[in-house]
């Protein structure tokens, strides 16, 4: 059991690499069309002095998706240390507290992309592996208290 825990977090890790460089490329992509209507919507503000409402709103919705993507490889990008140090930590049979918590990391990050994207095979190793790290700490956490 500790190896498959070890075995399904680095895969989760591995996995949250590829992830959050496509989400920070999105974001990136999605901040540049941002700056681009910017200009465009100056432009056409400068000539005749009317924007619409819904190309405002266009515009912010660009901007905000392109936040919360970046914000959201962020948080991918700062999850792979600790799903691999869980892992490593699994394979000794050590430090269960650090064990829950990257498994409880692990499963917000497939939920939280999953709901950003659309669920998938890619999905489920980081949502086994979450489980499985929970259901492998809690027997340590016991016998530690």
């Amino acid at each position: 059991m500790d190896i498959a825990v070890g075995v399904f977090l680095i895969i989760a890790a591995l996995l949250n690499y590829f992830a959050a460089m496509a989400y920070n490329l999105k974001g990136k992509l999605n901040s540049e069309i941002d700056g681009f209507a910017e200009k465009v919507f100056d432009t056409v503000d400068s000539m005749d002095n009317v924007v619409s409402d819904s190309s405002a709103r266009k515009r912010s919705k660009f901007f905000t998706e392109g936040r919360v993507n970046q914000l959201f490889s962020l948080f991918l990008y700062l999850s792979i240390p600790l799903l691999a140090s869980a892992a490593f930590f699994s394979f000794k049979g050590s430090y269960p507290l650090v064990i829950a918590i990257a498994g409880v990391v692990a499963i917000i990050a497939e939920v939280l992309g999953g709901l950003m994207s659309k669920y998938g095979p890619s999905n489920a190793p980081g949502l086994v592996g979450g489980i499985l790290a929970l259901v492998l700490s809690v027997p340590l956490l016991v016998n530690i208290a």
